[in-house]
């Protein structure tokens, strides 16, 4: 926008910014972010990160005013790699999948819209007169694509390494059409989930509850826990709870997100009987699907408890007067069945434009037999509806 500016940006250690609470804070009170670039979620993933960490904040300033703050970890390359640099950089990540197991989406600045291009052009200008001896630096799930080709340097590149689509029902217009949220959907979608509605009915009164505290909030959330793990187990596979820093984080931001209504867990029953559980993060008028524990088997057909659980939130948070139900990134049929809305998700990795940028992606692009990923295109973020 016009008059945006950046008079002071900076790239400094997590330990010499004493104040960060305060100005993420103020700053989050009235920037674009989302439950990611909360404090809470921030704060509780600084304070689990490892000593060996080296933390970054970004930080740009208009006058007095700060307006954008984002967090990196840098991390020694090791072996081989060096070749391509010596360092890298990610958002709000560490390159240790254990810990990254966590799961950022909507990764970028915390940042004043009005800011925002001028903010990425200050970060990357920053990176692009370095000493280059950095290798990548590295985001996942972004909406913010746009904006970071628009403010690309000349001495940098950006590519998308992978496009994914974040799967949204716009509540606002359920709300404005006064119907149920049902007849958004395709014929035959509808049909299915009240056919699963009525299956699970006739076990008794389908019904969703909000933990009441903190402590029930927990209990549930422990729960949930052994319900996705009990599933994942039948396909094989170990499930995101296995991982005990997913867990320790998750049972943390549980906790202390309740009180500020940032971390909400749901609990769905059909009578007497328990259908399953619902982890959300709600954040400026939308409400983000994190996780599940469902309890399958309790019915012989229409055994689908996501699909009742899913519905019955969507309709909550509809009367509860929120904009947008998110399921977030991810190819799973549920989501393209039960959203009316998508948006593009970038993992973009910038790197600088150097003899071994240029290496590093002939050797991928061999070993990989394909071409190496695109360059980020800087289209607006479009949003598209599935159906009218």
């Amino acid at each position: 926008m016009t008059g945006a500016r950046i008079t002071r940006a900076e790239l400094l250690d997590v330990a010499d910014c004493p104040d960060l609470h305060a100005e993420w804070c103020r700053l989050q009170a009235g920037a674009t972010g989302s439950p990611f670039t909360s404090w809470r979620w921030v704060s509780t993933w600084l304070a689990m990160l490892p000593q060996t960490a080296r933390a970054l904040v970004f930080r740009a300033a208009d006058g007095d005013d700060v307006v954008a703050l984002g967090l990196l970890v840098e991390v020694e390359e090791a072996g081989t790699r060096r070749i391509f640099g010596s360092r890298m950089l990610y958002w709000q990540e560490t390159g240790d999948a254990t810990l990254d197991e966590i799961t950022v989406e909507y990764t970028g600045l915390l940042v004043r819209e009005s800011h925002a291009e001028a903010a990425y052009a200050a970060l990357l200008g920053m990176l692009g007169a370095s000493d280059r001896s950095w290798r990548a630096l590295r985001l996942s799930g972004s909406t913010h694509g746009h904006w970071i080709a628009r403010a690309m340097p000349t001495g940098l590149r950006a590519f998308t390494e992978h496009e994914d689509a974040s799967w949204f029902v716009d509540l606002a217009a359920t709300r404005a059409a006064g119907t149920d949220y049902l007849h958004r959907l395709s014929k035959s979608t509808r049909a299915g989930l009240r056919r699963t509605e009525r299956a699970y009915a006739a076990l008794g009164e389908p019904r969703l509850e909000l933990a009441p505290d903190p402590q029930t909030a927990l209990a549930w959330f422990g729960e949930l826990d052994e319900l996705h793990t009990r599933y994942w187990r039948t396909k094989g596979r170990p499930g995101s709870f296995a991982s005990a820093p997913f867990r320790r984080f998750h049972e943390d931001l549980v906790v202390h997100g309740h009180a500020e209504g940032l971390t909400q867990i749901m609990r769905v029953t059909a009578g007497e009987h328990l259908v399953g559980y619902l982890y959300h993060l709600v954040w400026d008028g939308w409400a983000h699907f994190y996780s599940s524990g469902l309890q399958y088997g309790l019915l012989k057909r229409e055994d689908r408890p996501g699909y009742l659980a899913q519905m019955l939130a969507i309709r909550h948070y509809e009367a509860a007067g929120l904009q947008a139900y998110d399921f977030m990134a991810g190819a799973s049929e549920y989501k393209r069945m039960m959203s009316t809305h998508r948006r593009p998700m970038h993992w973009i990795r910038i790197s600088p434009a150097t003899w071994r940028l240029a290496l590093e992606r002939g050797i991928v692009s061999l070993l990989r037999g394909k071409s190496p990923p695109p360059a980020l295109a800087p289209a607006g973020p479009a949003i598209i509806a599935l159906r009218g």
